[in-house]
């Protein structure tokens, strides 16, 4: 990764009057440079936000920071897309995921505003075409637009994740009833409304609905008219297709592996849950205007018992009527979506918040850690760490020596330990890399990626490894000498003699887990997410060839070929896949899903 020098753009901003709040570049630096998880391990020094980037495989963040109401500070850090030199910059637009759905609550809100809505209402009185159902009585559901936005209608809990490239679009009415080519199910309600919250994406879809049968208008038309004109949010849009002028300046959104997104991002027939496109400051308008109308400072959208009823708990609930208030005194919202994530807090009576945007679906860790610095460095009131999880502990030269070097998963797997300035590194098996805070000389913890290892002493020396991942957990013994495994000598850069090896252990076992197709593709987009696509072709190849019908192997074939420009071999992985789709019986949402891309790749070179 290029350097945090050559990666950060510096802006000075204003508000609208011209004024913003004051923050001292110390301040700033010792964000940037001691980024600390929010599970707060005491005496840890935090990292610099370039290295959790790099850890965390996250190419490109924008931070916004509110002061008194105000934008205090803005920064982007890395690119718009992996491998360019298109930097994250205040016109950068991110797809905000969830983070769409307070600025739907919104739109409702000031439709109430004018009065053409009625929060009493059931919903199924205004919808037209379709109506919400139970789906235990099977008669008309009752509940009204208030429970739609706080989550507490009952509706079932269901996953809304758009279409990819090339993806057939269904209509409106068959993602509400669950009909193909939707790539969700029916949206029912299954409980009554009096047990209370809980979060469903399905609840923002039936709004949309609700909203457009009520004005016979479009929502990314209300969404424009009542919220982002009124703000002034230039950069944002519900509209599905971005305009030529916004789309120039969208980032890519990127996988877990780090592979890019093509056209970007996904599209949402129904928008008011995940399809907002924003910048970061704009958003940030959006924040300040709803904090200033709960205390009736500013009114371009909502008054302020309306405002307040969005960032405030309802009856104890985790949530108000479009954002999540979890964290008492603070409303805000995380966005997860394809290829993106980003988070955003806000406290309702200090005026000060925080917004994180990323393009990486890896960005969850990095956005709760940068707002827990942004909050503690400020420190901000009533703002605590998710969870004390002890110190971090000095360790002897014989402890650190006893804790590090190899370790014997099985012949064939290996786990390496190094110390370095204080901390532990451990590159696992799957080519994945742990930064880990010591805690004790049989205790560390990877506060951002949730993994704890632990050794196990007899005497003075380690003769267990345990590495645990909720509740999974490996375990491994230390060894010095041995042969390198295969994955050893992939990350040596010792191609093919890693194949060779690969190849003489499926010829003694073929049973062998290494060799698994799980394993090959897992080996091989993992080090795709190092950047290092040279070596993630290695795996895939040598599994196209042991599993020749295996369409996952292929997919991923393909996807490592984009990234390493290899136009030709990726197009006859993606024909390859379009053969096999032809061949074999999967489940045809699934099949729908990996024939659009494969036919998307086919016709778009490198994602393009």
């Amino acid at each position: 990764m290029k350097s945090l020098a050559c990666l950060l753009t510096i802006l000075s901003l204003t508000t609208a009057s011209g004024s913003h709040a004051a923050v001292s570049d110390d301040l700033i630096q010792s964000i940037e440079n001691h980024v600390r998880s929010a599970r707060a391990v005491e005496g840890a020094p935090g990292l610099p936000l370039d290295v959790l980037m790099q850890q965390l495989h996250v190419p490109g963040v924008a931070v916004v920071m509110i002061e008194d109401s105000e934008v205090a500070w803005f920064r982007g850090y890395g690119t718009a897309r992996k491998g360019s030199d298109t930097a994250i910059t205040e016109d950068t637009l991110f797809m905000g995921g969830s983070l769409s759905k307070p600025v739907a609550a919104a739109v409702a809100l000031a439709l109430v505003e004018e009065g053409e809505l009625d929060l009493e209402t059931s919903v199924n009185e205004i919808l037209s075409d379709w109506k919400l159902m139970n789906e235990h009585s099977g008669k008309e559901a009752f509940i009204n637009v208030p429970h739609l936005l706080s989550h507490t209608g009952g509706v079932k809990e269901d996953t809304f994740r758009g279409y990819g490239a090339g993806e057939q679009l269904p209509s409106f009415l068959q993602v509400l009833n669950g009909e193909f080519p939707a790539n969700s199910p029916k949206i029912m309600t299954d409980r009554h409304p009096r047990f209370g919250h809980r979060y469903c994406e399905g609840s923002y879809v039936v709004l949309e609905q609700v909203l457009t049968d009520r004005t016979g208008e479009s929502f990314a038309e209300l969404a424009h008219r009542l919220v982002l004109e009124p703000l002034e949010m230039e950069s944002s849009t519900f509209a599905q297709g971005l305009p030529s002028e916004l789309a120039k300046r969208a980032s890519f959104g990127h996988r877990p592996s780090g592979a890019v997104y093509p056209d970007r991002g996904y599209r949402f027939v129904a928008a008011a849950a995940n399809g907002l496109w924003t910048t970061p400051l704009d958003y940030a308008k959006f924040l300040i205007e709803v904090q200033l109308s709960c205390h009736d400072e500013s009114n371009l959208v909502l008054s302020m018992d309306l405002a307040s009823s969005m960032a405030s708990p309802v009856e104890e609930q985790p949530a108000g009527w479009g954002f999540q208030t979890e964290k008492p005194g603070y409303f805000g919202h995380d966005g997860l979506i394809a290829g993106f994530h980003s988070e955003a807090i806000m406290h309702r009576e200090h005026g000060y918040g925080a917004l994180v945007m990323t393009n990486s679906e890896n960005g969850a860790p990095l956005c709760q850690a940068v707002l827990h610095t942004i909050a503690s460095e400020a420190g901000w009131s009533d703002w605590t760490a998710e969870e004390e999880a002890g110190s971090m502990a000095q360790l002897s030269d014989a402890d650190k020596a006893s804790m590090t070097g190899r370790f014997e998963l099985t012949p064939n797997d290996a786990l390496r330990v190094s110390e370095e300035n204080g901390w532990f590194v451990l590159h696992a098996w799957n080519a994945q890399e742990y930064r880990l805070i010591p805690q004790s000389n049989s205790e560390a913890l990877d506060p951002w990626n949730n993994v704890k290892v632990r050794w196990i002493w007899e005497g003075d020396q380690v003769i267990e490894l345990v590495m645990e991942a909720g509740e999974d957990s490996i375990r491994a013994v230390p060894y010095d000498e041995g042969a390198a495994t295969p994955v050893e000598l992939l990350f040596d850069g010792k191609l093919q003699e890693a194949r060779d090896k690969f190849e003489v252990l499926y010829a003694r076992d073929e049973t062998d887990p290494l060799i698994s197709e799980a394993s090959l593709i897992e080996l091989g987009r993992s080090f795709l997410k190092l950047d290092r696509a040279e070596v993630a072709v290695i795996p895939l190849e040598l599994g196209a060839e042991i599993y020749p019908n295996s369409v996952f192997l292929q997919e991923a074939l393909a996807e490592i070929h984009e990234s390493r420009g290899d136009q030709a071999n990726a197009a006859k992985a993606h024909a390859r896949v379009l053969e096999l789709l032809e061949e074999q019986d999967l489940d045809p949402m699934l099949a729908q899903q990996m024939k659009a891309r494969a036919e998307y790749g086919r016709e778009h070179p490198a994602g393009q």
